[in-house]
Parts: C-alpha cells; structure tokens; sequence
C-alpha cells in the first residue's frame, strides 16, 4: 500500500482545479468571465539526498527527483489552482531552485515516527548552510531518503498556504504524485479519505461506519495518481473559494452551483443534520468519475472508527475544531484497494440520496457543463428532543451554558429560545459566543447561545424550547429551579487572625461575605492575572502567610451564582512565638508536642508582645486572658485540630500598643499580628471554563501537574495545550541553537499556553517533558547550559530557521531560593531580535531527575519587562520548581 504520512492538526486545507476541461469549455468560461490575470505565485522546491551507514542506494538520483518537479509537479498544481472565471489569479507554480550533488551523511537514520520534526529541521539547516543559501525560509525543501524500513512513502508538516515554506521527505521514493501530495500538506491540506459502511451503505453513523484513510481518491489528496480538482472544502481551507461561494442549507429547498473550479455561482453547499456535517460539490464527468455531486462528510470520526496502517492517524483526539481531513461517500460503484481505486462515487443528475438519519435528501437536476440544480428535502422527523439543562449548580459565570452540549450538539443551530417561567412564557434573548472559533459544527457563524446572564433575575421555576434553523419548535425542557441572583457578595474591611499550623498565619476577612448562596472562591492575583492564594471557604475567606510574608494585589471575591467583586489588597502577617516574648512568672520550654518556642506557665505568669493591626493570641493547652494593656481582658481556650492552632483576635489599632496574656498553668505558643487594608472596591466577572479533554490521556494528566493550569489564574484567562503539545512532533530547546541531541531522547511532552482577550503577552507557556533516563535530562541540561554560554560569548545564535539572531542579556532581580539549584537551572531574560522582530523573552528551564519545566513568557519589542514584572514571573518560576521536586 501507498502510504503518505502528514502531522496533522487543525491548520488549513487546499484545492485544486482541473486541466481535464476541454479547450472549448476553457474557452466559453473564458469569454463568460474573464480569465484570470497571469500572476502566478511561484515557489521554489530545493532538494537534497541523505543516506547513513550501510544504507540502501536511493531509487533514483536528485536529477530524476528534479525531472518530476519540472515536468509533473509544477504543472500539476498550477492546474489544481486556476478557478476559470475567477477575476483574483490566485495559481500557485512550484518549479526547481538547487540541489545537492552529493548525499548529506547522516549517523542515523530517518526516525520513522517521533522527533520528525527535529530531524527535518536539523538536516534543513545544514543543507542550507552547505548550498550557501541565507535567506530560505519561503523555500521548499525535498529530503530523499533511502529505505529505513518506515511504513510510509512521503511525510510532511502541515503548513498554511499563506506561509511558503517547508520540509517534506520521501522516503525510497522519487514519484512526483508522492511530491504533489506532501506539498499539499506543506500548503495546509489533509486526506481526502472514504466513508465506508457496513451492509453497504453509502451514509451512516461512525459506529457503523470506517474512515479509510486516502480512500477518496477524489483528487490528490488521496493515495492514488490523480490530476482531477481538488475537493472544494480544500479549495475553501486554503482560500480558494471564499465563505460567500458556499450555501449553508437550513430548510427544503433547490440551490444552482458551479462546478468545482468554475467561478460564478456558489460552488458548495454545507448541511448540518444534528453532529453529522455534509459538504456537497459538483463535478462534471472525467475519466475517473461521472458527472455528478461528490457528498463528503466533514464531521470527525472517533479514532477507533479510523481505518489507517499510520497509528499516528488513530491515535489523535477528537475535537471539534474544523479539521484538514474529509471522508468521500460512495454514491455509486465506487471501489478502492491496495492504494488504487476505480468505478465512480458521484450521485448522477435524476437520482437522489438520503443521509443516514432519513432526515435529508439530495438529487441533482438541470446538469450542464458548468452548473446543476441540487434539491434539499427536509423531513420534519416529529419535534425536536426536548433540551436538557446543565445543573443550575453550575450557573457560576454570567456565561455559564444554559443548555447541554450533549443536546446543542445535535440540533441543527438554534434560532429562537422561549422560557417557562412558573407557566408563564416569554421569549429570550441569547448570546453570541466570546472569542468564538470556527468549528466543524458551525465553520461559518458563531451560533446563539442561552448563558445565565440571558435569565431574567429570581427565583422560579425555569423549562426552556427552543425552535431550529429549519422551524421546528422542540418539546418543553425538564423544569429546574432557578435561583438567579444578581447581588453581589459584600465586601467589609474587618479582618482577624483565624490560627497558626506549621508555622503559617492565617489570615480571616471576616467582613467579606455573601448572604445568599455563599462564597464559592476568594482569591488574590497578581497584576499579570497569577492566582497568589485563594480560598474556597463559605463565608470568612482565609489566606495563609510565613512569617513577615507580605502579600498585596487584587482580591477577586465570587459567589455561587457568578457575581463577583474585586478590590486591592495589602497585607502581611508575621509571628512571635512565646520564647521571643517579654515574661513575668516561672515558665520553661514546652515539649516537642508543641511547635518550636513554645513555652510552659507554672503557676501565674504572664507574657508581652508589643505590635500593632491585629494581633492572634495562641495557646496550646490550658486557657489564658488576654487583652491590651489598660483594657478589659478576655479569655481564650486552647484549640487544636491536627497541626492547626486556634487564634483568638484582638484589634490593636495602627500605633504600637503592648498585648498581655496571662493565667495560670497553661502553654502559651506565641501571637501572630497581621495588618491588612481592602480598598477600592468593584465589580469583577466571572468566567466559565471548559474541561480539557487532553487530561483524559492518563500521561498528560499526571504532565499536568508541573506546567500551568486552569487553576493558575483568574478566570479570565485559559489554558490549553499547544497544537502538537501533548506529542514530541515539535522541539523542546531552541535557545539560541537549533541541534539539540537530547531531543531524541524525549519521553513524553506537554507545552500549554495561557491566553485571554487582550493577552499583553506575545507568547505565555509552560512546557513539561519527561526524558527516557535521568542521564538523557542531564545532557540536555548540558546542551541548554552550553547553548547559553556561547549565545552570551557570540551576543546571539543561530536559529532552527538558519539566521543568526542576536541576543542582548538583561540584568535579572535576586532569584528567589526556591528554584531547584544552580546547577540545574538556566534563568534568561533577554531581547532577541531586532527592529520589527525584536521581542523580550524571560525563560526559566530548570531540571529534577528526568523531569523538565520551561517557563516561558515573551513580551513584545515595544514593551519591555519591568524589574517588578521579571521578579513575580521568578516567583512563579519558584512555583514550577516546587512542582517540580514535589
């Protein structure tokens, strides 16, 4: 079998046109249209041969991989991407740039799986740098390798066709079909790929179904030689046919499009039936197909229902982000084997077809040259389901969902919302979705949304209808009581001293509270939006503190149904324990039982601390009065649970005032002061977030315990892994350098991003890899370090891209003592670049056993860090190197 190999993700797809048009069609659409203006976009294909020790010969030389440019693969997409008609020439040439006489000795081979990438960017560089070619980044790259026993004949990146540039490698292959195809990945396309289904069925559920990967051998994409036009959902993702050139379809009704690369009218037609998505085309007759529609289903399938020899292809997440692939129908007598295929998979003009549900039919009629007339029948299959609610204890955030994914998912959009409101109907409003992101489910629009901040305000019984895109009103939901309550929590300037447990002073705001349904989070954030500290306590909120720590920033302060104050704060606590306080009596040290410094009262003693603020008085055992010296005294009773102390408070004042305690026969531990003020007091919002279906996969789960988290900041950020971050597709350590060994020596990996709306940051991430032995870390270790001293030696370094980038190290605050030792550790804060590209990166790379953590956060060249920014991004550092040796 044939087999191409790209890593895929959910970057943007091609099209291509055909050249299989007769002159006098060309011709006519010519004159109808005009043709487009001669303008191509041409792009250049580099080559290079590798081989290894004891490799195979190459199937054929750099020569005859250069005929194959020249004489197939230019022409070829030159014809894939001319639209007849189009007034914008948007035509790509890839014609032959240089190559190497000789192979590039490598000491190993082509690794047929993982570090792709890295192996690719290494020999890119130093081929390059052999043909004396500095500015490269906008070429092509072909890598011939020998046989080194991989599955697959070609392999690419995927890329985007607004950024030329890339690498792609054929492996005992020089076929200029293969090249095309890896280009098309290069350009931003998947597989077009076949729905196969049991019984013989042409549409059915991925249950019942297989996608079978480069089975559509509808145009190149597939793994058989075609020159037939490229699929128009590939036309549409890499920019070849715009939004307006697609009809979405909602109801029964007919719709005239073009031919696949004639332009005009509409050239596709989009249909949603409930989480089944349907791309429809039309393609006159070739040698390799009839005349007729070409009916893909867009919707992804589950990895285990993915028919592919990669196991790359089955073992990638489904999400429902638009994606590169698509999976053909077999509307007639369509057949595919052992990487060749033949019959025809078009639904001829005068016959119809339904999808699986029976509730959408199509037939084509009117067929001419260059257009047909498709029939959309609609089946009403009796009313909606009725719509389930989330639980009301969720309605958190004002953007907290109403509905269930699991039921917004398989309706077909939703136009309208109607409440019940203790049997009283009315309409509502709905939301459009913040930051919204094209999916497979809705690729066009953003759809309406009901979330809490829609419901009106009280308490009542709550069902919700909703009416669909084609008219059809669903049943009544479920009723829930709804206890929609926009007060917001109250914010009062008292606080007290709760206890003291190893060596920690917790601080109480009693005068933060919420009388309706409790606090559910109180936390402090930093300016840059770091969660500080936080508690989860219904009323009372407590944060701890070491001695003489210092905490201010923001208070964020929720409730249980989303409403939310800020303020700022500035507080610091600290603790004398009774050794360090002034004694009158017969006391001696207490026993191990009590924390250090502890003292035991014989008799009637008493004790001193002079303070101000707040002030905690602590006993182990026993009981003691306490008061300020003058006032009137009040009693205070040991109270310890497991490690913890009670504190009994007592307001100072600002001015230093003496505290007394006294009694007889007691253990005194110490008093803690603390001194805190909540001012400028607001309004703040919260966010609802969405689960990470990364944490399902048991590897980056326990991963996530090193790197950021959602739990990391305010709400308004998020966190989420990178495309290819949770593979070892991409590369770790790129300070500077562009070889690092180590990253053959990768185990596992997971690199996050944290974003929100108005992210000041260019680039905010944490990346965390597992090497396969604690000497594999300690050579990267070695390698960064290295990389490090020579890039502060050369005032810069050679990039994975072949340009040298100077760097310009700037000065860093005291390091905080909980980063993992020096020696272990590579702290950077530095402009890279510059003018236009300049930036500031601080980066902290810091290794434990076989575990690394990178932290990295990139401002951009217009606004560097400040001395206080670099220090909180140390402590959060700190942070990730407790994580780290914890």
């Amino acid at each position: 079998m044939r087999l191409f190999m790209t890593l895929k993700n959910t970057y943007a797809p091609t099209r291509k046109s055909g050249a299989y048009f007769s002159l006098l069609l060309a011709l006519l659409v010519s004159l109808l249209s005009g043709a487009p203006a001669q303008a191509l976009d041409t792009r250049i294909i580099d080559i290079v041969s590798v081989s290894w020790n004891r490799s195979a010969p190459l199937p054929g030389s750099v020569a005859d991989a250069q005929k194959e440019i020249e004489t197939k693969v230019g022409p070829l997409w030159r014809d894939l991407t001319t639209v007849y008609g189009d007034p914008e020439d948007k035509r790509i040439q890839f014609t032959f740039g240089k190559s190497l006489p000789d192979p590039i000795r490598l000491t190993f081979p082509v690794p047929c799986e993982n570090n792709f990438t890295t192996w690719t960017s290494a020999v890119r560089v130093e081929t390059y740098k052999r043909l004396g070619i500095t500015d490269w980044q906008s070429r092509y790259l072909l890598i011939l390798t020998p046989d080194a026993g991989c599955i697959w004949s070609g392999r690419a990146l995927i890329g985007t066709v607004d950024k030329p540039g890339g690498s792609l490698v054929l492996h005992d292959s020089i076929d200029g079909f293969i090249v095309a195809h890896e280009l098309g990945h290069a350009l931003g396309l998947g597989h077009s790929n076949l729905m196969r289904c049991s019984n013989g069925l042409s549409d059915a559920s991925w249950e019942n179904c297989r996608g079978v990967e480069y089975g559509g051998s509808i145009d190149l994409m597939g793994n058989v030689d075609v020159s037939t036009p490229l699929s128009t959902y590939h036309q549409w993702r890499m920019g070849l046919l715009k939004d307006a050139d697609i009809r979405q379809s909602w109801k029964s009704e007919t719709i005239d499009i073009n031919a696949v690369d004639i332009y005009g009218k509409p050239r596709a037609i989009f249909l949603r039936d409930g989480k089944s998505t349907y791309w429809i085309e039309y393609r006159k007759a070739s040698a390799r197909y009839k005349a007729g529609l070409v009916i893909y289903r867009t919707d992804p399938p589950p990895p285990s229902s993915i028919q592919s020899p990669n196991a790359y292809d089955t073992q990638q997440d489904t999400t429902e982000a638009i994606g590169t692939d698509i999976w053909m129908l077999n509307l007639d007598n369509y057949v595919y084997a052992n990487s060749s295929s033949s019959g025809s998979m078009t639904l001829e003009p005068g016959k119809s077809t339904t999808v699986f549900s029976g509730n959408i039919s199509i037939s084509a009629s009117g067929a001419s040259d260059t257009s047909v007339s498709v029939t959309i029948n609609r089946r009403d299959s009796g009313v909606l389901k009725k719509p389930i609610l989330t639980a009301p204890s969720t309605w958190r955030a004002p953007d907290a969902a109403i509905l269930a994914g699991s039921y917004t998912e398989t309706v077909n959009d939703i136009a309208d919302y109607e409440a019940k409101i203790d049997a009283l109907i009315k309409p509502l409003s709905s939301s459009k979705v913040a930051d919204w992101k094209p999916t497979y489910l809705n690729p066009f629009t953003p759809p309406q949304v009901l979330q809490l901040k829609d419901l009106p305000e009280g308490q009542y019984s709550l069902s919700i209808r909703v009416r669909n895109l084609s008219g059809q009103w669903s049943p009544w939901s479920d009723p829930v009581q709804a206890n929609i309550d926009r007060g917001l929590p109250v914010v009062g300037t008292d606080y007290g001293i709760a206890r003291v447990q190893s060596g920690r002073v917790f601080l109480e705001f009693s005068g933060i509270s919420d009388v309706g349904s409790g606090l559910c989070s109180t936390q402090l954030i930093n300016p840059e939006g770091w969660i500080l500290a936080k508690s989860a306590l219904k009323s009372k909120p407590q944060f701890g503190f070491t001695n003489g720590e210092s905490k201010s920033g923001t208070l964020q302060i929720f409730d249980c149904l989303g409403n939310g104050r800020s303020a700022s704060l500035t507080s610091q606590a600290s603790f004398a324990p009774a050794t360090q306080m002034k004694r009158n009596g017969k006391w001696s040290n207490a026993s191990n039982e009590f924390p250090t410094g502890s003292m035991r009262c014989t008799g009637k003693c008493t004790a001193y601390l002079v303070t101000s603020g707040v002030a905690g008085v602590v006993v182990g055992s026993g009981s003691a009065d306490y008061s300020l010296v003058g006032g009137s005294p009040k009693s205070v009773r040991a109270a310890k649970n497991g490690e913890s102390y009670g504190a009994a408070s007592i307001v100072v004042g600002s001015r230093n005032k003496s505290v007394k305690v006294t009694g007889s026969n007691f253990v005194l531990v110490g008093v803690a002061s603390a001194k805190a003020q909540i001012t400028n007091v607001g309004e703040a919002q919260a966010f609802a977030s969405e689960p990470d279906r990364s944490l399902d996969d048991p590897i980056q789960k326990v991963l996530n315990r090193y790197g950021f988290n959602n739990s990391d900041f305010s709400s308004e950020w998020y966190v989420v892994p990178m495309g290819r971050g949770t593979t070892l597709e991409d590369p770790t350590l790129d300070l500077c350098s562009a070889q690092f060994d180590s990253e053959l020596l990768r185990k596992e990996r997971r690199q996050v991003l944290a974003n929100k709306t108005g992210n000041p940051y260019l680039f905010l991430s944490t990346e965390s890899v597992r090497y396969r032995s604690v000497a594999a870390a300690e050579q990267a270790l070695s390698e960064v370090k290295l990389s490090y001293a020579n890039c502060v030696k050369n005032l810069g370094g050679t990039e994975r891209d072949g340009a040298f980038t100077k760097y310009e190290f700037l000065d860093l605050p005291k390091v905080p003592t909980n980063l993992v030792s020096t020696s272990h550790r590579v702290i950077v804060h530095a402009k890279i670049g510059e003018a236009e590209s300049a930036r500031y990166l601080f980066g902290a790379y810091q290794y434990h056993d076989d575990m690394f953590t990178g932290l990295y956060v990139v401002r951009p060249g217009d606004k560097p860090f400040t001395q206080d920014e670099i220090t909180r991004w140390l402590d959060v550092a700190g942070v990730m190197a407790e994580r780290l040796k914890g």
